[in-house]
């Protein structure tokens, strides 16, 4: 800890010298070492102290962040206008200003050479020095010369005046040379409500889910990683028999973390990210639905890399021929299944079709087929656990008797979301029995830190003996059955 107490001295100087910007950037160094400590620290009592450390340490960063907020507001901006005073019936306004005539394009004027031009031949003259220009008027309309008399070898040519194309100036100095990012989609031929409707599942601003948030399920993203980070990386190497993967289902019981993993591939990935669900692609218009589906495809091609996560797929993509399916709903599958084969494209642009599903034995097996890689997101194994229950805790102060092991081994059998939901309200225990005897406006208090007690090993189990596992083992056992016939990992 020598070290941190340096940096935070450090800190603390470059404040009082008001360098709040290196103050930030040593802050956020700081706040980034103490969370690695905390989640690396076995002892409690150490890591007790590292945890009400990092929250000094927070709220002397979110003060630094306040001034230096407080400082840009102040900056003058020379494009602000002045309130207009109220006018004077008794004095004339002034007289507005001209219009300013606008510019013409930039053109190049092409004259012709004067070496051949203006030179004259022998026994000529100019046709104006012979013809001289008529007068204005009736009388004197005879005295123009006819069109035979005329030598026109003679005559000066008109300069020819060649408009200069957009490609053939040279480029503005502040304009981006990063055209990616302007690309937008032409819809014309298209309707614009249904382009409306398949931009807005675009996600513009990417979710804060990284891979180091997400405890255990190691496979997984190795397999995303693969499918998706390694083409962009090295886009050379993934050609022919070797090319990125087109599908990927990933199927098992709910809460493991799959549509979690869905929002890390969005954070860390650098694609465009669709998130898709049965609900956008309905329509109750006769044929817009596959309209949609087909929209949607164009679109991810045009914006390419691009990755188009349906949730909860099954409820889109069961059976075809099922007692009961109406014809929307399977030409809807049809329109989806071509689409996902990409035989009317010629193009190799890279669009990746992430599913995730509850319950994959109701999809289709076409739809099967075109999922090259089918995995089990299971239950958290023993490692998972823990790792759940440091990154869970990291901000909570506990007791001498709690042992992150022995609450794994308890907790076997439940998934992420349950073990969330576990920690979640044992999180809230110390002020249960704080508050427990207490009138409201007492618990008003403004020392929140009376509150802030360490968590115990009574709370954990407290919190476990309330919470059932959402899965059976009846449930997970049908799971590994159905990898075993229809896995591809």
């Amino acid at each position: 800890m020598g070290d941190v107490l340096k940096t935070v001295a450090k800190a603390r100087n470059y404040v009082r010298q008001s360098k709040f910007r290196l103050a930030l950037i040593a802050y956020e160094n700081i706040y980034d070492d103490l969370h690695q400590r905390i989640q690396a620290e076995t002892d409690n009592t150490a890591r007790n102290d590292m945890v009400s450390a990092r929250a000094i340490v927070k709220a002397e960063l979110e003060g630094v962040k306040e001034v230096l907020a407080e400082f840009n507001s102040l900056v003058w901006q020379p494009s602000a206008r002045r309130d207009t005073p109220p006018s004077d019936p008794e004095v004339w306004q002034p007289p507005s200003p001209k219009p300013v005539p606008k510019q013409r394009a930039a053109v190049k004027s092409v004259r012709p050479n004067p070496a051949t031009s203006a030179v004259k031949k022998p026994g000529e003259r100019r046709a104006s020095d012979s013809n001289p220009p008529p007068r204005r008027g009736a009388a004197n309309r005879s005295a123009v010369p006819s069109p035979a008399s005329v030598n026109y070898s003679t005559v000066a040519e008109k300069p020819v005046r060649q408009v200069v194309s957009a490609s053939d100036m040279p480029p503005a100095d502040n304009e981006n040379d990063d055209s990616e990012e302007k690309k937008e989609f032409d819809a014309f031929g298209c309707d614009a409500e249904l382009v409306d409707m398949i931009k807005s599942t675009m996600l513009m601003k990417h979710p804060n889910v990284h891979w180091n948030d997400i405890a255990g399920l190691e496979e997984a993203k190795r397999l995303l990683t693969e499918a998706i980070v390694l083409p962009m990386a090295i886009p050379e190497f993934f050609t022919g028999i070797r090319r990125a993967w087109k599908g990927i289902c990933m199927c098992g019981p709910p809460g493991t973390g799959k549509t979690l993993l869905a929002k890390a591939v969005a954070t860390e990935c650098n694609t465009t990210f669709f998130s898709v669900s049965s609900s956008s692609m309905a329509s109750k218009y006769r044929g817009d639905s596959e309209k949609l589906v087909k929209l949607l495809f164009t679109m991810a091609r045009f914006y390419a890399p691009s990755v188009i996560f349906f949730d909860e797929v099954d409820s889109a993509c069961s059976h075809r021929g099922a007692e009961g399916e109406h014809e929307a709903s399977r030409r809807f599958k049809s329109e989806l299944l071509v689409q996902m084969d990409g035989c009317i494209d010629g193009t190799d642009k890279p669009v990746l079709v992430l599913a995730a599903t509850n319950h994959p034995w109701l999809l289709d097996s076409a739809l099967l087929r075109r999922m090259e890689k089918r995995i089990y997101i299971g239950l958290p194994d023993l490692a998972g656990r823990i790792a759940f229950l440091k990154s869970n805790f990291s901000e909570v102060k506990l007791a001498e008797d709690v042992d992150f092991e022995t609450l794994a081994h308890e907790l076997e059998g439940y998934s992420g979301s349950d073990i969330a939901s576990i920690c979640r309200d044992a999180a809230l225990a110390p002020l249960r029995d704080y508050t427990k005897n207490l009138s409201l406006d007492e618990c008003k208090a403004p020392d929140v830190t009376k509150f802030d007690l360490p968590l115990e090993m009574r709370h954990f189990r407290t919190a476990i003996s309330r919470a059932s596992p959402t899965s059976s083992p009846k449930d997970i056992e049908k799971y590994i059955k159905w990898m075993e016939e229809h896995g591809s990992t």
